[in-house]
């Protein structure tokens, strides 16, 4: 019987020959160098690191149409087009004593300023109705509703088309000061204060589309996973994080999930490709291969790799949780074998721990 796994199998190995192709077509194309050591050069993309020389001339032009508006004005026009408010009370508003102490929730937590501040502020408003109001932020699903609504009005703009197509994201940690009292709450080792990770996804389009807090110096690559596919904006095909942002085990997981993880890689020139044995390249990358990925442990682990990936897409555990228990100290374990290295390999990895590792080149 032909093993399930060899159609998946079959497909990452067309797309790895067309990868290779396209290295070597790059190569002659001398958009890249290999250095006789070995060293991969890459050369710089105008498109990336220069702007058009048009830009700031259609800066200048958005801005004095725009013109200058009041944060506040602005958040009474944002909801008055989307009625984020409602999601947030879960109900329409019936006088604008309701809406003014939700309004000032949402300084307080985006500002990160203290209640008292923001009830001097704001003329009328009581201290005691802007702790009501940011109660109603602790409720996570109508804060996400909230949120969602507003990105969708901010992607139903033609503007958001010029910014990107809506299905590439990135995502990062970003710290935040918290109280020493919190039990998420860690030491910055940077900043030498307490704070809370809270890991963001913002689309190509600038929409934030996800949020989740975070433990301080913890391995982020199960948070872009589990925010990827629990966001309901749009369907994430590439996902770029940093170096902090991925595990080999972790990009086989998202590669099972229809999700390509793209992290920035520390000492990329060092990096080589790992490909399965007797797998054929162009003479002219031979040197950055490396044949030594084995396909064996993908077969035997394979149903359990399936369910384990379909166990976080339907929900029944984090991303987080599942890629905090087959971390290192799983080593041996079948599942833990089957998409750490070699179907991490296949799908273009690159280990950290380990000088030369996989490589996607597209």
């Amino acid at each position: 019987m032909t093993p399930k796994a060899n159609p998946f199998i079959e497909r990452v190995l067309a797309q790895i020959g067309s990868g290779c192709a396209s290295l070597n077509a790059a190569l002659s194309a001398k958009e890249l160098m290999i250095s006789p050591r070995g060293h991969v050069i890459l050369r710089d993309d105008p498109a990336v690191t220069s702007e058009r020389s048009d830009a700031d001339l259609l800066r200048n032009q958005l801005y004095a149409r725009v013109g200058r508006a009041q944060l506040s004005e602005l958040l009474l026009a944002v909801d008055g087009e989307t009625h984020f408010s409602w999601e947030l009370l879960r109900r329409p508003p019936v006088a604008s004593e309701e809406l003014v102490p939700v309004y000032a929730a949402l300084f307080v937590a985006a500002m990160g300023l203290d209640m008292t501040d923001v009830a001097i502020m704001i003329p009328g408003v009581r201290l005691a109705d802007i702790r009501r109001g940011s109660r109603l932020l602790e409720e996570d699903r109508a804060l996400r509703r909230a949120n969602d609504v507003v990105v969708q009005f901010m992607l139903a703009h033609p503007i958001a088309k010029a910014w990107g197509e809506g299905f590439e994201a990135s995502s990062d940690l970003m710290s935040l000061d918290v109280n020493r009292n919190l039990w998420l709450s860690r030491v910055d080792p940077k900043r030498r204060r307490h704070a809370v990770g809270t890991y963001t996804h913002v689309l190509d389009q600038w929409g934030i589309v996800y949020d989740q807090p975070l433990l301080l110096a913890t391995r982020q690559a199960g948070a872009a996973i589990e925010g990827a596919v629990r966001q309901s904006i749009t369907h994430l095909e590439r996902l770029a994080v940093d170096t902090h942002g991925y595990t080999d085990f972790g990009m086989a997981i998202a590669k099972l999930l229809n999700l390509d993880l793209c992290p920035r890689l520390y000492s990329l020139r060092d990096r080589h490709l790992n490909l399965p044995r007797r797998f054929e390249v162009p003479p002219a990358i031979d040197g950055i291969v490396q044949h030594d990925v084995s396909l064996e442990p993908i077969r035997k682990g394979w149903d359990d790799l399936l369910r384990l990936a379909a166990t976080i897409d339907e929900g029944w555990r984090s991303a987080t949780d599942v890629l905090e228990r087959f971390g290192s100290a799983a080593r041996g374990d079948r599942i833990y074998r089957a998409g750490q290295s070699d179907l991490a390999n296949l799908n273009g990895a690159s280990g950290a721990s380990r000088r030369n590792h996989a490589l996607e080149s597209n």
